[in-house]
């Protein structure tokens, strides 16, 4: 039994590429670039609360332990029994 519909060949032609003007590239393209250009910001947001939050921390905790260095800096050794 032949199937006649399926020894046809079918050629494909390639469609003619859309014209686009060379100045600006498409919509969707430039509103990806334009989105993404807002995540870096708010990141880089993000970023500098998060640095200046390390640092505050960071100097809260030295001046803890440089007051505990200090107070027991000047205890005495227990006296040998």
């Amino acid at each position: 039994m032949r199937f006649p519909f399926l020894s046809r060949r079918v050629q494909m032609q390639a469609a003619p590429p859309a014209e686009q003007p060379a100045a600006l590239p498409p919509r969707r393209k430039r509103r990806r670039a334009a989105t993404s250009m807002e995540y870096v910001f708010v990141a880089s947001l993000i970023l500098v609360v998060v640095i200046a939050g390390l640092h505050t921390f960071g100097i809260s905790v030295n001046r803890l332990f440089s007051a505990n260095a200090a107070a027991t800096s000047h205890a005495q050794p227990p006296a040998p029994p």
